[in-house]
């Protein structure tokens, strides 16, 4: 075919808790790329403090879709997995042939450009009936390496609600895609990612479906008493699941008049746990809704759980 010089060439660096991308230098309209460590530390001082987890090449050109490599090493960078130097890097772009690099040689890689086709997402139940109405953000994906294993690097492509089919049209791409997906009391069935409303992966065909499962409410009612009577206007607290990090406890509601709590739409898998307080703020009762049958009625007595 005929030569495309990209409009956009990124080098993507990540460490762990940072990132950097920077615009490669260009010979000929063809951009250029050393792997040596020296070069990496000069041009990403964070890599001499924080082990680089990975690199990436981010090719963008009008009238052709965004090209995203795979992860990449430097040569002389340790793998710790083989307890060795690495004397050989390999670069690579997805459906595409790769270069394997080693010290002292230089070598060129061909990247092949094509045109957008259509690209869908389609969210279905498990019975395989579309799921409307779920807003989808979709991005292009290439690290979480954090504390919190939040995406701390993407490019975000576009937002939209899913149709009556359950489809949602993606911004054509050879990268990796990230999606955050959510409807409210829904979630996905088999998540690739460390968050249950995220979705991370290398699209291959022209519809994509993953499967959702709707949360079913429960009857749940909590009776607290302390030697036999009832205690009221005493606070719940709760612990929304999944783990997250950042604020995701607080109050989740108060005993009334005669002790009770009751919900007729409780979503227990939508919680991690439940607790009561003593007056110092420390847990003196607590319990995991995913255990119990349901619908639920949980009598607390604080005499009892006190001791």
């Amino acid at each position: 075919g005929r030569p495309v010089i990209p409009s956009s060439a990124e080098l993507l660096l990540s460490a762990w808790g940072s990132m950097h991308r920077m615009e490669l230098a260009r010979e000929g309209g063809a951009p250029l790329l050393r792997l040596d460590l020296p070069w990496l530390e000069e041009v990403y001082p964070a890599s001499r403090i924080q082990p680089l987890q990975r690199g990436h090449i981010l090719l963008k050109a009008a009238g052709f879709v965004t090209l995203r490599s795979e992860a990449f090493f430097w040569l002389g960078m340790r793998d710790g997995a083989a307890d060795r130097t690495r004397e050989r890097v390999q670069v690579r772009f997805p459906r595409q042939e790769p270069v394997v690099l080693s010290g002292g040689k230089d070598e060129e890689l061909r990247v092949v450009f094509r045109r957008p086709r259509p690209r869908w997402l389609k969210l279905a139940d498990l019975e395989g009936r579309p799921v409307p109405e779920v807003a989808v953000k979709s991005e292009i994906f290439w690290t979480h390496e954090n504390h919190c294993c939040f995406p701390q690097a993407a490019e975000e492509l576009g937002q939209a609600f899913t149709d009556s089919e359950g489809r949602v049209e993606l911004v054509d791409g050879d990268f990796e895609y990230g999606f955050e997906i959510r409807k409210p009391h829904w979630s996905l069935v088999d998540p690739q990612s460390c968050y249950p409303d995220r979705h991370e992966t290398v699209l291959e065909a022209e519809e994509t479906v993953l499967r959702m499962r709707r949360h079913e409410p429960q009857r749940l009612e909590i009776i607290l008493t302390e030697k036999g009577r009832p205690v009221a206007g005493r606070r719940l607290f709760g612990q929304i699941a999944p783990w997250r990090c950042g604020a995701i406890d607080g109050p989740f509601d108060v005993t009334d008049g005669a002790g009770r709590i009751a919900q007729d739409r409780f979503y227990a898998e939508e919680w991690e746990a439940l607790w009561f307080e003593d007056e110092q703020g420390r847990r003196i009762w607590s319990a995991r809704p995913e255990q119990w049958s349901y619908p639920a009625r949980i009598l607390v007595e604080l005499a009892e759980v006190r001791r």
